[in-house]
């Protein structure tokens, strides 16, 4: 099946071959949603950061890591470039977003070019198709975030670095792209000392060394500009001892993060981060699991660039996967981040499904087969328990026949009253778990299908019963991702977000000239900001409770950027505007009374959402 690929006649479409018109189709898919996605989701605590604390930045307001200023806790280009455009067009979500469409189909370009260079041209579009029918990439692709710069460069740089005889300027480009991405996002690290050993093994000592010295020279200068305080971002990376090549410590040695004092969340929490994010990027989570289980012969593979590429890729994808499993799964911080975090390197996982692919073993090992057939009903099983939110109070509410001592009885009673009534599971438990169970029994009706049809299959003979058991579930997979991939957290909006957000920013503006002290309270009061002209802000609020400590010197934790409940409370008191978030409300119901503020009326349709998003002014009188 795999193999025919190669063999398929390519005929025109409109005087566009069929596979490159596939792939166009993909990339009008990709841009229909991601404008959609840009109008009615919501910004996240990050958007509105990178955006305000960009702006300031690309107007010489603040500089990265200056005493007093901004805390800029990711590389200072994940603001810079959002700042940038702003700068260049206007202030707001309106350019920001528009660029972040760019950029996903800058990366959707770049799929389609390294998937054709490392198999042919239909894995090219279906590569193109695997990402353009994912909406919820295109979701977090479509507002101004990090990942969507981050997935952009790395891609190109794969597009300037993979495969046999890369010209010299390629590799060039590619090794300083990586030292911009690094400058970017300094989680993906990693990547450099595996990208610089496969450009060494694959095209050779000269264009390695080129590449490096590419690389490092980006990294100097960028880290020089900004040398020594730039080092609080990797002071968490280094071994506690003392390092004499710092001028200064990197960050204020007080107070305790209010964050660090939450309870850690449960094993069955991490679990369901786990499994929300095996479901959203089904594709390149199980299909790089299957090409480990599935791994070619050594003289299977087309060319030895094909090999050298995929051990890379392999490489490249599991340490980063573990080390983000790592950040996200291990620690209390950000458990639920891990299926963003696999949106900067996902396209990783699809080549190397693309440039193995057609020579994977058919035959494999019986291990390896036991695990197919295995990962089959686990994932089956994740996939419902990642969405127990949604359905598992429907799968409670499914009807079963009354039956007492082997009778029949009339009615009907509800799955939930059986386990209820004979095991005394709680709704709570029963609500999270029957989802998993009902996945599990998916996952077996699956392998009894596949199991079927490969017995009518007249290849059968020339592929062991997993291999096609692997093949199909992959393949359905890809049938199903829009279905599988759609419920997503994010809360999404009825009406403009965008024009909601100006309309928010007329109004705050109104009340607010230039020079008014504000208050924050919330983790999307960030970007009305973008619509008015230098307040005065307790800055550390910009990054909400994530920069909040308990205790501390105030002085100390303002000049690092941190605030504690001390230095809240006098900048309440003092403060002309509040900016509070929906879910903050009822906080603050004592302190708003009408005799000493007054709420501004905002239109009743500003945010019509599946989640609590207005966002409240009042005035102090």
């Amino acid at each position: 099946m795999i193999n025919r690929i190669k063999n398929v006649k390519f005929h025109s479409l409109v005087g566009i071959p069929v596979p490159e018109a596939v792939a166009m189709l993909g990339g009008v898919v990709y841009l229909i949603q991601a404008i959609l996605y840009m109008h009615i989701r919501l910004p996240n605590l990050d958007e509105g950061s990178y955006l305000y604390k960009g702006y300031l930045l690309a107007k010489g307001i603040y500089s990265p890591f200056q005493p007093y200023g901004l805390w800029l806790n990711k590389m200072y280009l994940s603001f810079d470039i959002w700042g940038w455009i702003e700068t260049l067009f206007a202030p707001g979500l309106l350019a920001p977003r528009y660029f972040a469409i760019v950029f996903g189909l800058l990366a959707l370009l770049g799929v389609w070019i390294v998937a054709r260079r490392l198999g042919n041209r239909w894995l090219a579009a279906i590569a193109v198709l695997a990402v353009a029918l994912n909406p919820t990439l295109i979701n977090i692709y479509s507002s101004a975030v990090s990942e969507v710069l981050i997935i952009c460069m790395l891609t190109w740089i794969l597009v300037l670095s993979l495969g046999a005889d890369r010209p010299a300027w390629q590799i060039i480009a590619g090794g300083a792209l990586s030292g911009i991405m690094i400058l970017t996002r300094e989680n993906m690290v990693f990547m450099l000392p595996l990208l610089t050993i496969y450009i060494f093994w694959q095209h050779g000592r000269k264009k390695g060394a080129l590449a490096l010295a590419a690389m490092c020279i980006v990294l100097l200068v960028g880290h020089l500009i900004y040398w020594p305080d730039i080092m609080q971002l990797w002071i968490r990376w280094l071994p506690k001892i003392p390092l004499p090549f710092l001028a200064k410590p990197a960050r204020a040695d007080t107070g305790t993060l209010a964050l660090s004092l939450l309870p850690n969340l449960s094993l069955a929490a991490r679990l369901h981060s786990l499994s929300q994010s095996i479901r959203i990027h089904f594709i390149p989570l199980v299909g790089s699991i299957i090409v480990l289980l599935l791994w070619p012969k050594r003289d299977a593979w087309p060319t030895d660039a094909h090999f050298r590429a995929a051990v890379f890729l392999a490489v490249s994808f599991f340490i980063l996967l573990i080390a983000h499993a790592w950040a996200s799964l291990g620690q209390n911080y950000c458990v639920y981040c891990l299926r963003d975090y696999l949106a900067f390197w996902g396209n990783i996982g699809l080549f190397l499904i693309i440039v193995s692919i057609q020579a994977w073993n058919r035959i494999p090992p019986l291990i390896s087969r036991i695990a197919l057939v295995s990962l089959v009903v686990i994932v089956s099983s994740a996939v419902g328990y990642s969405l127990f939110s949604y359905i598992g109070a429907g799968l409670l509410n499914l009807p079963l026949p009354r039956i007492r001592a082997g009778h029949i009885l009339p009615g009907w009673a509800t799955l939930w009253q059986f386990l209820g009534n004979k095991y005394r599971i709680p709704y709570a438990d029963a609500r999270a778990y029957t989802p998993a169970v009902f996945g599990f029994l998916i996952g077996i009706l699956l392998l009894a299908i596949f199991v079927t049809i490969y017995h009518y299959n007249s290849n059968r003979k020339s592929m062991a019963l997993p291999f096609f058991i692997a093949c199909s579930f992959l393949f359905l997979g890809m049938v199903l991702l829009p279905v599988l991939t759609g419920p997503y957290d994010e809360p999404l909006c009825r009406t403009d977000v965008i024009a909601s957000y100006e309309e928010l920013g007329r109004q705050l503006a109104r009340i607010a000239p230039p020079g008014t002290k504000i208050y924050l309270d919330g983790t999307r009061v960030d970007v009305p900001l973008l619509y008015i002209s230098d307040p005065k802000l307790l800055l550390p609020q910009l990054n909400d409770t994530y920069s909040h400590k308990i205790g501390g010197n105030p002085d100390r934790l303002l000049r690092d950027g941190f605030w504690n409940d001390e230095m809240a409370i006098s900048w309440r008191d003092s403060a002309d505007v509040f900016v509070i978030a929906e879910d903050r409300m009822p906080a603050w119901k004592d302190y708003f009374t009408p005799d000493k503020f007054e709420q501004v009326t905002l239109p009743p349709d500003l945010f019509i959402c599946s989640t609590t998003a207005n966002i409240y002014l009042f005035k102090r009188r």
